[in-house]
């Protein structure tokens, strides 16, 4: 061609080119050239992708049984069905190869690594940046690795002098994943070697991030530590005996993270500075979950006013990254999320083996199949796989909320939850894993799991039992009046009123008193003729707030109530939504109608499964439960202890009394001396103690312990009260 190579005597004479002819073959083809950008393939899940020509993927001979072969006999016949066909196998990424009409699916994301000398036409995609995958050590063609004549020496000309020498250039200068060599002119990173930390990047591409459970092995330094650039932050980090670190010159931040385990890579939130580590940063996966998602670290100012964060992109972007997994191919048919009770063998009938080192399902999977395993289980957070070779005896975890994904050949929603958690010193109590990360809480589990065998209902009493506190029903049942309606028998109605119930809120800030009145409805299961969890289905409560006990000069404010369907949870846990998630939205009034109309749920259904706050029989702007802040001063400050209490913010009622406006307060202020049945009352107030300025029917008093100002009159000073 004119713009490549053309020599007259070669081209013309010798070969009798015709470019015509050519053009035409090429457009047949459907070469990709890098003239064009390459093909989208985010709808397969695969939203990275290159031309073939900039170093195709490949793994070492060692790893090549993670490699899928496919070709126009299965079907495939354009990159686009191949990207469909590695998507059917949950692969990380996939090769279209034009010319010979072949699809490679590549299983896992480790031992991934880019030919590093041969050119050769298609097209490469992947769920991680390509950009960050590193050269192979060796090419394809290399004696070693995949020689073969005809490819290889006739077809592609290859030249191993010349390729060692081109892989040699690499090793020195590669950005993204090699360690940093300081005689190296072209590898421009800055070296931290010298702290201990040999790979480096900038982390403009995914950051390192700890999900919540992890965020107590990252400390944080700024310049009151003295720290003011990268080489200081890395130093820090080594006399911390971190794992690794980040510096952001934006913010002036020293990140330095303590612990390898738990590490992921920020998805969406594009940031400036540099990172460092004592292991190649390649190597992690991406976070299930953005920094900015409301469940992890939202602030506000940062996330919509320094970052623009864009929740519907980001959580394309991490669907596309972590696609549903389909684990048919090694003949499990059935998967589960592992949050929803991961499966287990009691101590005495273990019939498993496990592996350690496992970075992808796909490849526990493989394992599993191995080893003929009926069933299995993948924890990312340790990267352990769990083969179990036996139906007989297997259970489902009661109480720990765990992350990874379970397999099986059967269906796993016929698995019953087991008489213990793996947490009981029984079991297989371990102090660390039990105690400090999940913190296992033993009495709520053991009442967890005795409501959930199911409770006789013969009086309505019986109900109580279903609240996980024993100690706490009783009270409740002391200080409260508790009626059924309905047939005991399938479905009915438990209403409990208690009155003038006072109690202290937390730092000292005096006595509040309330009148409550609860309504739960409820289903007996037929087929065993019990009260099951899942028979509590919808829940509402009424508080009266009021001030002045119950003598002369008692002042009662109008009554706010709320709504909750427990239904939410276990329809969006049906629809793969994480367990924390589908709380967290169950929770929210003004996103959860939002969520189940992207579900298909018209209105009316929306209503029904949401909740939704009322003042005076009048719905609320905003509901309440959302977290706002961290630590005593109610702001999110992530340089505090992991037990650092969580502020939530009170329902936005300012629609109808204009005083009872949302206010950021710690969760447990309403709690002390409070029954667990009653907890979920709506005390979702403003305690704040304001006297806002007068006019005919303005608000002219709020009672520090009331639902906001709705006390409201001509003359203010009828009503001026601070406690």
């Amino acid at each position: 061609h004119m713009e490549w190579y053309y020599d007259e005597e070669y081209c013309d004479v010798t070969m009798s080119f015709d470019i015509a002819s050519c053009d035409s073959k090429i457009e047949s083809l459907d070469i990709p050239t890098n003239d064009e950008p390459p093909e989208d393939f985010s709808v397969y899940g695969y939203p990275y992708s290159m031309h073939s020509s900039e170093g195709y993927l490949l793994y070492p001979p060692e790893l090549v049984g993670n490699e899928l072969l496919f070709n126009a006999t299965d079907g495939i016949k354009s990159a686009e069905q191949c990207a469909a066909k590695c998507q059917d196998q949950g692969a990380h990424a996939g090769n279209w190869d034009p010319a010979w009409e072949r699809c490679f699916c590549y299983l896992a994301q480790s031992g991934l690594c880019k030919e590093p000398c041969i050119v050769d036409v298609g097209v490469d995609f992947s769920k991680t940046p390509l950009s960050e995958v590193s050269h192979c050590d060796k090419s394809r063609c290399d004696q070693d690795w995949y020689y073969d004549q005809f490819y290889c020496d006739e077809l592609m000309g290859f030249d191993q002098a010349v390729c060692n020498a081109k892989i040699a250039g690499l090793e020195s200068g590669d950005a993204e994943d090699g360690p940093i060599d300081s005689g190296n002119a072209d590898d421009d990173r800055e070296d931290f070697s010298m702290y201990g930390y040999p790979f480096s990047k900038d982390i403009s591409v995914g950051f390192q991030l700890y999900p919540p459970m992890f965020l107590e092995n990252e400390v944080i330094f700024n310049s009151t530590d003295g720290i003011s650039n990268a080489q200081e932050c890395a130093a820090k980090c080594e006399e911390e005996n971190a794992h690794a670190g980040a510096w952001n010159p934006r913010w002036e931040l020293c990140y330095c993270y303590l612990s390898q385990v738990g590490l992921c890579k920020e998805p969406c939130v594009v940031e400036e500075g540099v990172e460092f580590s004592k292991t190649s940063l390649s190597d992690l996966g991406y976070c299930k979950k953005s920094m900015c998602d409301g469940e992890w670290y939202y602030i506000e100012d940062y996330c919509v006013g320094a970052v623009d964060f864009d929740e519907a992109a980001c959580d394309a972007k991490i669907a596309a990254l972590h696609p549903k997994i389909d684990l048919s191919f090694y003949g499990y048919s059935y998967t589960m999320d592992s949050s929803q009770g991961f499966q287990m063998y009691p101590p005495d009938e273990q019939n498993q083996n496990w592996f350690a080192g496992v970075t992808s399902v796909q490849q526990c999977a493989a394992r599993c199949q191995e080893e003929d395993a009926h069933s299995g289980s993948w924890n990312p957070r340790y990267n352990l796989c769990y083969c179990n070779f036996s139906l007989e005896g297997i259970c489902k975890e009661p109480c720990l909320v765990e992350e990874g994904i379970d397999f099986s050949r059967t269906p796993l929603t016929n698995l019953e939850f087991c008489e213990k958690s793996s947490c009981d010193v029984d079991w297989y109590y371990d102090e660390e894993y039990c105690d400090k990360v999940m913190s296992f809480d033993r009495d709520s589990c053991n009442a967890k799991m005795a409501s959930s065998k199911g409770i006789p209902i013969n009086q309505c009493s019986d109900t109580l039992a279903l609240f996980h506190d024993k100690q706490s029903a009783e009270s409740f049942i002391s200080s409260s009046m508790c009626q059924c309606s309905g047939d005991l028998s399938s479905s009915y109605t438990m209403e409990c009123k208690t009155e003038n119930h006072c109690f202290e809120h937390a730092e000292s800030r005096g006595q509040a008193c309330v009148d409550i009145t609860l309504k739960h409805f409820l289903e007996i299961d037929q087929a065993t003729g019990l009260l099951l969890d899942s028979g509590f289905v919808k829940h509402s409560s009424c508080t009266t707030y009021f001030t002045g006990g119950d003598g002369p000069g008692t002042t009662r404010t109008s009554t706010q109530c709320k709504v909750s369907n427990h239904q939410c949870e276990r329809i969006l846990m049906d629809r793969r939504f994480q367990r924390r998630r589908a709380i967290m939205i169950c929770s929210n009034q003004d996103n959860c109608p939002m969520v189940f109309k992207t579900l298909g749920y018209d209105d009316l259904a929306a209503a029904e499964y949401c909740p939704m706050t009322y003042l005076d029989d009048t719905k609320c702007l905003a509901g309440a439960d959302q977290i706002c802040g961290i630590g005593s001063s109610g702001v999110f400050d992530h340089d505090l202890p992991s037990d650092a209490p969580l502020y939530g913010a009170t329902a936005d009622c300012s629609n109808v009394s204009p005083c009872a406006t949302p206010e950021c307060r710690p969760l447990g202020e309403f709690d002390l001396d409070r029954p667990v049945a009653i907890r979920n009352a709506p005390h979702n107030v403003n305690t704040q103690c304001i006297i806002p300025m007068t006019s005919g029917g303005e608000c002219t008093f709020v009672a520090r312990w009331g639902l906001g100002c709705i006390i409201c009159a001509s003359v203010a000073s009828l009503f001026l009260m601070v406690w």
